[in-house]
């Protein structure tokens, strides 16, 4: 068994090993169709790197130049070997891991042993859903495509979304505002009105070929159990299907936040595993900040 940078030799390889695993592998598959195998100027670039085992692709893992280490691997990979390997070639410090719950656990257990500088800031196991979008068609009345010259409301309510989330928003005002523009034109971010107020949004955070990962799903505290989530998510689902043409959409949320699953599961999203984030910052970091 052997790791190396993958190149175009193993490309389409790769990406038929990702589709296998496409759960958990959107992030990796759009950042590997939309960036490239290689590091650029974007955060969520990075090297990828392929493990090889009797001339097949087991294993595909990246360290974002952001500090997460995103992977989807075979069960006879072992975690530290992938450790090992990114000690020896990144520079990049690993702050946060995202993939299968199980897995991401243990490496976040490695990667703290390593890292005595690394504080914990945040942790989930999140419930993973996914939907046969044939399998739904619905329409609400009032929820909008997202409106271009709403930017202002979206980082509010994006704030307030990782701030009770216990999550930092790295990406800077141009990266955030290059985001919601380029969402905005391809109509993937959605939110529902109550009396001219934007009281709830949704949106598709991983797009690959005809299958989307959902996220940024939220509504203010004082908005929550009316509704207003169901029918924004309701909509999305339906310009899927009748705009976007997708087959699929996949989403994790908490298991803790059993508001969110009963909306999932009430629009015939199925559970089908788990999900971790981990997430953590140095104290050099910390200290950089303050």
């Amino acid at each position: 068994m052997k790791i190396i940078y993958l190149d175009n030799k193993f490309l389409s390889e790769a990406f038929t090993y990702l589709n296998q695993h496409v759960e958990y592998s959107m992030f990796l598959l759009q950042n590997l169709s939309k960036i490239g195998p290689r590091k650029t100027g974007d955060h969520n670039s990075g090297d990828f790197n392929i493990v090889i085992n009797e001339g097949k692709i087991v294993g595909i893992f990246v360290l974002a130049k952001r500090g997460n280490l995103l992977f989807s691997l075979d069960k006879e990979v072992i975690e530290m070997d992938i450790l090992n390997y990114l000690y020896e070639t990144e520079e990049i410090e690993i702050t946060g891991v995202l993939g299968e719950n199980s897995r991401s656990k243990f490496f976040w257990h490695l990667i703290k042993s390593k890292n005595d500088t690394l504080v914990e800031t945040f942790t989930s196991n999140e419930i993973l859903y996914r939907m046969n979008l044939a399998d739904s068609c619905a329409d609400v009345s009032g929820a909008m495509v997202y409106p271009l010259d709403k930017f202002s409301t979206y980082t509010e309510l994006s704030k307030s979304f990782y701030l009770e989330q216990g999550l930092e928003d790295i990406s800077s005002d141009e990266q955030r505002l290059k985001t919601f523009e380029q969402r905005v034109c391809d109509g993937h971010i959605w939110c529902y009105k109550d009396r001219e107020e934007i009281v709830s949004m949704c949106s598709l955070n991983a797009v690959y070929k005809d299958i989307a990962q959902v996220g940024g799903v939220f509504t203010p505290k004082r908005h929550r159990l009316k509704g207003f989530s169901k029918k924004c998510m309701k909509k999305l689902v339906y310009d899927c299907i009748t705009k976007l043409n997708l087959s699929t959409i996949i989403l994790f949320t908490g298991t803790e936040n059993i508001s969110a699953q009963k909306v999932y599961e009430g629009i015939g999203l199925k559970k089908i595993g788990s999900y971790g984030m981990y997430f953590g910052s140095t104290k050099r970091q910390i200290n950089k900040r303050e």
